[in-house]
């Protein structure tokens, strides 16, 4: 069984379905924030088709490198 709470501050309501939250301002949906879920393997064939998608941070084709300093305070 499945309940929803909505509650409404400073003009905004806020309903939550499961666990995913669903933000609405004006009824205008703003932005879902959903569980972490691991992301699928991307098709070889359709990351060839725009190189671009190689670069995805998502798909992690292309190597993060860089940064360690900015890393290292963020993980802290």
């Amino acid at each position: 069984m499945s309940e929803q709470h909505v509650s409404a501050t400073g003009g905004f309501a806020y309903g939550v379905v499961g666990a995913d939250i669903h933000v609405f301002g004006d009824g205008t949906p703003l932005y879902v924030l959903r569980r972490w879920a691991p992301t699928p393997e991307a098709d070889p064939q359709w990351l060839r088709q725009q190189p671009s998608r190689m670069l995805h941070a998502r798909f992690a084709v292309a190597p993060f490198t860089g940064r360690e300093d900015e890393l290292g305070a963020l993980h802290a």
